[in-house]
């Protein structure tokens, strides 16, 4: 939320404003044996993952039943559809809650013929496997190389999935793994006589036409880390990555600004359907009272609490981006860094112990000029966002001392 402020006691009106906008980041599980959910926020944006699964859940054995309704899920099965569909298994009945999803998986052929399904059973890695390897096409491959289960590991080694060839139950948590690790691997079909992979198709594009773009998110509607001024590039509610314009109505990829990125989005509408950081990030956070030194533009010395010592900590030249309240900065210097308040957080984005993207939240100072038609006007060639005024909208106030106000007053 931006938020803005009038300073009191001055002659001359002054808007402050600070930027305080929440940074995203997908860090590492503090113990082992717990999940780090941040590697599920997709799965969550697809409907399939509930953020209130607790580790407990993750833990458990899930059952066959259950699978289905995840995969059919995953895979974007409209149950309903389904619904009339005669199904062989004598232990599946119509009131079990999992019936329409094993209709579905049924008829489109992901699960096999056979009288029972037993569905409350506890499901095997490699009965999972079998289930996603069949929806990613390679049922006919695995047939030729034994079928059933060595066909199917011989070919889960090949794409990197050997870790769920097991004869042992399958947790939620590792199940979940198994749907993410799915993602990149290309689909496998028919094309004229002959079964080939289609490259580049995911099974993600094939069922839910989601399409993935990696990279450097590069601009916001704030900023643009590649222009020498930091105007922005994009309209509001969107981002740009690798050259590419894309949909972001719900700000899932804003604060991944200067970040490798995972973007995920409709093919058809270009709308971002999910955001994530492609790795996990290491990020420091000083707090401006905390700042003992800067010794140059490169350099901060500052007071770590968690160890009571000092630390200087140094930026890399050729690498560094510092954005200032959102706003990319080609030409920092020494002062941008030595604030007064609010805070500086540094992030090491290719994991080399250096920090090569710094975001700067500090209160900036603008003398007014006049406030008109929703928007504030500065004074003495002050911009913001290479703008000489600032746009009232939803998410802004302002107040002169203390008491909120009209741009037009």
């Amino acid at each position: 939320m931006v938020r803005h402020s009038m300073m009191k006691n001055m002659i001359a009106a002054v808007l402050v404003f600070a930027l305080m906008s929440s940074m995203m980041l997908c860090v590492s599980a503090a113990d082992t044996d717990v999940y780090d959910t941040a590697e599920f926020q997709l799965l969550e944006d697809l409907g399939i993952y509930n953020s209130s699964i607790g580790n407990d859940e993750f833990n458990k054995n899930v059952s066959r039943g259950d699978v289905a309704k995840y995969i059919a899920n995953f895979l974007k099965l409209d149950p309903a559809q389904y619904a009339n569909t005669v199904i062989p298994y004598k232990d599946v009945s119509g009131d079990n809650i999992n019936y329409n999803a094993i209709c579905a998986l049924y008829s489109v052929k992901i699960i096999s013929e056979g009288s029972e399904f037993r569905p409350d059973d506890a499901i095997t890695s490699i009965e999972a496997l079998k289930m996603i390897m069949v929806a990613l096409g390679y049922e006919e491959v695995a047939a030729v190389k034994g079928g059933y289960p060595l066909g199917y590991i011989s070919i889960a080694s090949r794409l990197g999935l050997n870790s769920y060839t097991k004869d042992s139950p399958i947790t939620t948590g590792e199940l979940f793994k198994l749907l993410i690790d799915s993602i990149d691997i290309d689909v496998m079909e028919f094309s004229g006589q002959y079964i080939e992979t289609s490259k580049g198709v995911s099974i993600l594009e094939k069922y839910r036409g989601i399409l993935k773009e990696t990279g450097v998110v590069s601009a916001n509607r704030d900023t643009d880390i590649e222009t020498m001024d930091g105007a922005s590039s994009v309209h509001d509610n969107e981002i740009k990555i690798n050259g590419k314009t894309l949909k972001d109505l719900y700000d899932k990829a804003y604060n991944l600004i200067g970040i490798e990125s995972d973007i995920y989005y409709d093919k058809n509408t270009e709308e971002i359907i999910s955001a994530v950081s492609s790795k996990k990030i290491e990020t420091l956070k000083i707090f401006s009272q905390d700042i003992e030194e800067v010794e140059d533009e490169y350099t901060i010395v500052y007071y770590d609490n968690s160890k009571d010592k000092r630390v200087r900590i140094s930026l890399n030249p050729q690498k560094v981006k510092v954005l200032k309240n959102n706003v990319y900065t080609a030409l920092f210097g020494k002062s941008d860094l030595d604030i007064e308040e609010g805070y500086i957080e540094l992030y090491d984005t290719d994991s080399d112990g250096g920090y090569e993207l710094v975001k700067i939240v500090s209160p900036e100072v603008f003398i007014v000029d006049k406030a008109s038609n929703n928007r504030v006007y500065f004074k003495y060639g002050k911009t913001y966002n290479s703008k000489n005024y600032i746009e009232k909208d939803a998410d802004t106030t302002f107040y002169i001392d203390g008491n909120e106000v009209e741009t037009n007053e």
